[in-house]
């Protein structure tokens, strides 16, 4: 993401990095994310998510990853032998950190 932010500031011409420069590398990488997310665990666009660069602390709020999502060894012919992703409930990033 920083390589991202960089670019866009050179690109821009300016001279040093700003919220905005990373504002927009990260609005690109979670695009980029969620096409290949579709294929793991569609259950929620990581886009949908709001840009921490772009938005005040008090108003982000975030998932926290219980169990990452898993193969089903055991998956009956016609159920899909991937487990999606368990997470909480939205949680204040301020909690996070």
């Amino acid at each position: 993401m920083i390589n991202y932010a960089c670019e866009v500031a050179i690109c821009n011409d300016d001279h040093e990095l700003t919220l905005e420069h990373f504002s927009e590398a990260f609005d690109f990488y979670m695009t980029c994310i969620d096409d290949r997310y579709d294929e793991i665990d569609a259950s929620e666009k990581l886009s949908s998510q709001p840009n921490p660069f772009s938005e005040k602390i008090n108003n982000l709020y975030y998932k926290k990853m219980i169990a990452p999502s898993a193969w089903n060894m055991k998956a009956d012919s016609g159920e899909s032998p991937i487990v999606p992703a368990r997470y909480t409930d939205q949680i204040p990033l301020r909690s996070l950190l």
